[in-house]
């Protein structure tokens, strides 16, 4: 089976005492906002190209190295706590990046 991507999180021990494996093998979000009861206002992204070193390469099982997407995330709740940092690296053979960008206001 070949790695799609990795990704590494932290989320703070004081607002997620019962945070289990279980909880981040779904969604972190739905985990915040139904059981931690904390609501999700907005987060930081940075995408970046990396080049991959020797513990990417391991992790991803490239054979060389190679350009690598790097996706850092920074969630905050609507009281402006950071509740969640997440970094992941893509192989750029598997995922792409695409946006999309409004002029006006779509309500």
């Amino acid at each position: 089976m070949v790695p799609l991507f990795f990704e590494r999180g932290y989320m703070p021990f004081q607002y997620f005492p019962s945070l289990t494996v279980q909880h981040l093998e779904s969604s972190k979000t739905d985990y915040i906002e139904h059981v931690a009861h904390i609501t999700v206002d907005h987060s930081h992204q940075v995408l970046r190209a990396v080049m991959s070193d020797g513990r990417a390469m391991k992790l991803l099982n490239l054979k060389e190295s190679k350009p690598l997407m790097e996706d850092e995330h920074i969630t905050f709740s609507t009281e402006g706590k950071a509740v969640f940092y997440t970094s992941s690296l893509f192989d750029t053979d598997i995922y792409q990046a695409n946006f999309v960008k409004f002029r006006h206001s779509l309500g």
